[in-house]
This record gives structure tokens, sequence and C-alpha cells, in this order.
């Protein structure tokens, strides 16, 4: 399925499950070789696309493509529609749902692609029924008439909303559907479609406190919002600016491996991404276990000795690994054996147990929230210490006049590791105008000294550096670097942007030229 929001998705996606068959929901933004892998590894033989223009046009150009690997490609248009209604309303056999069971893929999800090619992973009913069965009891969900109404404007093929979706069906709770996500129109579609809850994923929310206050905005019926990706800086500005009481802020991942929830209705775990308490905490003791990350590696830290694992506190927190029962206990990604086993880990604290590797470092505090530190891949290391991109990113989030931050670490010549770069969005979008002083000074009081970005990179619109699934992506940012001259080479219009730095011994952030990348690598200058 390759749709925009509508209606039609949720129909298509439910008469599907009635005749014993799964969807995989494909992102609409995909074309040529990431289309084709998506399609590929499905093994899928229809894609059933919409008739939205631009849709068309990304699916005619790989037309020929999916034909030679045995896909027919079939548009819902006015057409189809009109044949679709002249069939005549049956009940499915049952003999096409017969032999299902709780393991039956509701629908492939894939991977948000912001580490390279997106993955595929079934989400088994089981899973859903789990979810959709837990998630009404803690956010107060009223269904059926008069009741709650949610606000769905992330992508249906993306797991946060393809999935709140559908546990809302299963609950008796009213959809309103956008077709994708718009700054311009969204706080009016929550006026008019009287929504109680809107669901939001990375960062929607950034984008909505980005633009000048309206008084639209408080108009709206709106008590709650829930997804995942809230920056914790967000979360104060955004309940008081819009009105909204409460917060509940999820960790998932695609792989439906691991879960937690943080309903928030005040200032009680502001920022973490779920809560146990002392029972959860007692039960999930050997089950979700942080354990020491090799620095230089990236890999699991093991005893020259023994050759396990070794684990650290929850409070101070490290790669979050998840014990399975078995190989078996976990899917893997559809069709990808080598990426399923990269995630998987064997003999880690005794010959013969499994543990799912999440890949992302959390941390639990002394009253049971769990807060984010980081997706490991993203992390650097500089000046011999490892550097938190999500440490970073909230320390650049508390100043005022920056509308968003993406950090990530970059090569420098003549330097071992990698160094910090700060791509933002400025609120005024006038570079020269900028108070870099003041910013350098905030920073070095925020931030240990190895922290403080070396490089700013100014981009001109916000949204210029996520993912079609509102996630930030540092992949091409990270692999452009700080080059002047290469900027633009990997990232689109990054010729553009403008080339910040702050050298040794200076108050503030100045213009970063080609002289200056050349005498970095002749080693005549700082940092």
């Amino acid at each position: 399925m390759y749709f925009y929001n509508s209606p039609d998705f949720m129909f298509i996606w439910l008469g599907l499950l009635s005749i014993g068959a799964a969807p995989a929901l494909i992102n609409f933004n995909l074309a040529s070789s990431a289309l084709l892998h998506c399609v590929e590894v499905s093994g899928t033989r229809l894609l059933l696309y919409d008739s939205a223009e631009d849709c068309v046009s990304r699916i005619e150009r790989s037309k020929n493509q999916l034909h030679a690997v045995g896909v027919e490609c079939v548009v819902l248009d006015a057409a189809l529609k009109a044949k679709i209604s002249q069939y005549p309303i049956s009940r499915p056999e049952t003999d096409c749902f017969n032999s299902a069971s709780f393991q039956l893929p509701l629908a492939l999800m894939y991977t948000s692609g912001t580490t390279g090619l997106p993955k595929a992973s079934p989400w088994t009913a089981h899973r859903q029924y789990i979810s959709a069965s837990l998630l009404p009891r803690p956010f107060g969900q009223r269904p059926g008439l008069g009741g709650d109404r949610t606000y769905i404007c992330i992508p249906l093929y993306h797991g946060t909303g393809g999935l709140a979706a559908l546990a809302d069906m299963m609950n008796g709770v009213s959809i309103a559907l956008a077709p994708k996500f718009s700054l311009s129109c969204f706080w009016q579609d929550c006026i008019d479609s009287e929504a109680t809850f809107f669901v939001y994923v990375g960062e929607i929310v950034r984008y909505l406190l980005s633009v000048p206050p309206s008084s639209v905005e408080k108009k709206h019926q709106i008590r709650m919002i829930w997804g995942n990706g809230l920056s914790p800086e967000l979360w104060s500005k955004a309940k008081d600016r819009f009105g909204i009481t409460e917060v509940g802020e999820f960790y998932a991942s695609t792989e439906g491996v691991l879960g937690f929830v943080n309903h928030s209705r005040n200032d009680f775990g502001t920022g973490a991404i779920g809560h146990h308490g002392c029972i959860l905490r007692y039960k999930y003791q050997d089950i979700l276990v942080p354990v020491r990350i090799d620095a230089d590696t990236g890999d699991i830290w093991r005893s020259p000795d023994t050759g396990f694992a070794q684990r650290v506190t929850y409070k101070q927190g490290g790669e979050m690994l998840v014990k399975l029962q078995s190989r078996k206990a976990w899917a893997g990604y559809y069709g990808a054996e080598e990426a399923t086993r990269k995630k998987l880990l064997q003999d880690v604290f005794a010959k013969g147990d499994f543990y799912f590797r999440t890949g992302d470092a959390l941390r639990r505090d002394d009253n049971g929230h769990w807060y984010f530190i980081d997706r490991l891949g993203d992390t650097y290391r500089w000046k011999g210490e490892n550097i938190s991109t999500t440490e970073v990113t909230q320390a650049i989030g508390k100043y005022p006049n920056i509308t968003e931050a993406n950090v990530y670490g970059v090569k420098i010549p003549c330097h071992d590791g990698r160094t910090g770069c700060a791509a933002v969005v400025l609120a005024s979008g006038d570079v020269d105008a900028f108070d870099w002083a003041s910013l350098a000074t905030m920073l070095r009081k925020e931030l240990p000294p190895y922290a403080v970005p070396t490089f700013i990179r100014v981009r001109r619109a916000v949204g210029s550096m996520s993912t079609d699934n509102h996630k930030h992506s540092k992949v091409q940012l990270r692999l452009e670097g700080v080059e002047p001259q290469a900027l633009g080479t990997k990232v689109p219009n990054g010729n553009t942007d403008s080339l910040l730095w702050l050298p040794a011994g200076s108050s503030k952030y100045v213009h970063f030229t080609q002289n200056d990348w050349d005498k970095l690598t002749q080693s005549r200058a700082r940092i």
C-alpha cells in the first residue's frame, strides 16, 4: 500500500485483514531504488497506490523496474472505486482466516530509515491487541458517540500513526484523518474535527511552536497529545502555549520488543519516555538491562576474561538490552537475515542466553522514570570523551532564538575522533544579526568544554533536517562534514547554508571559510 492518509487507507487495511492478508505499508515519499527495495523486501506481487498526482508520478518512474520483479501496479482512481462499488457486499469465507493465530502479521512496518535503507518488521496481532487494550486505560479515552476523537496527521504508514488509528478503531474511538501534516491547517483541522487528542511524532510539536502565536491555537478542544519523540525542553512550552493539560509520551520500536509509556498530568516526570512503579521495576530487573559500551567500537563491551557483557546501573544508564526467551521470541526483520543477526546477541551474561539490542542508551531515575540518552550510532567521541547528541541538542534548545537543532559529529583533518556540529534553524533567519557571542556563552555554561559544538551550520527552513516521518536524520549532514566547498554535495540545498565555528580562544562563533579549513588541514589553526 502506497497511500496518503485517507479513510480508504483504513478500509483497505481492514479489508485485507478480513481475508487473512496483511499489507506492507510503504512510505509514499519513496521513489526509485528506495521504493524498489521496500517492495522487493515485502515479497508482494501487487502494489496498490494513491491517485494523487505526485504519487502517480513516483510510481510511473519506477513502474518498469517494479514490473521486472513481478509486481503489478494498480492505482486506486475514480474508475476503480466505481468498479469496486458495483460488487455485492458479502462476508469473506471463513476459510480465509481459520488458520490465523495471534502471530498473524497485521502489517509489515518499516523502520524510519534514519541510518540507511528501511528495514521491514512484521507487527503481529498479539502485539496490537496488547497495545490497544492498554492505551485507553491510562489515557482515559472515552469511546462511542460523544466520546473522544483523535486527530491524526502523521503518516498512517508509520507505526505511530497507523497503529494508533487501528487501536482507536478497535476501542470505538473516532479518528479524524488529515492527508498529511500541514503547519497552516493544523489547528483549524483540530477545531473543525472537534478532536480531543492529537498524535505527534518527532519534530511536529517543534514545528507548531516555530510559528508566531495566533488566536486559533487555543480554540480547540485538545486536552491531551500523545506520541513519541517530544523533546524535553518543549513539554512545558507546548502545554502553556496551546493550553494542553496532558502529555502521553511513549517509547517503542518498530520491532515491537520494548515499550514504555509516561502519562504526564503535571511537571512530575517531564521529559520522561516512560515510567515503571516498584512492581514493574522488580519484574523487569533481569529483562531490561543497561550495559557498558566500548567507546571506540560502539559495540557491547565484553570482558577479556569471561567474554560476558558488563551491566551498569539504571541511574547511570547504557545501551538497553531486552532478554528474549529464545532465538524465536523475535521474528526479526522480514527478508533481512543479516540485519536481524546484528540485532541479536548471544552469551551476554551466561552461555546460551539471548538479548535484543535496542541501539538506544536509556537511563532510569529513582522514581522509576525512564529517559532517553542517545541513539548510539549518533554518539561521537571528542577529546577522549563520549558526547551525547541528545544532551547537546537539549542545551541548544534552551536558547530562545533557535527554532530547531540537530547535533552530530564530524571528522576534522589532523584531529582524532569527531568534533561537534549543530545544524540549526534561526527564528529570525538572519545569520548576521544573530547574537553568536551570547550563544557561545550560554553553551559554555550548560555543557562541559569538550561537548560545546565547534561548528554551527545554519539551515534555512524548519523541517529541512527531518525524514518523511518527522524524525531528525544526521546521515547526510555527517557525511558531508564541514568543508565549505563540500556543502550541498550530499545535503539537498546545502550550498545555501551558512557555516560558523568557535576557534580556540574565541568568545563567539564566526564565519568558517575555505581558508580556515585549509589551515586546519595544515595544523595551522586550533580548535
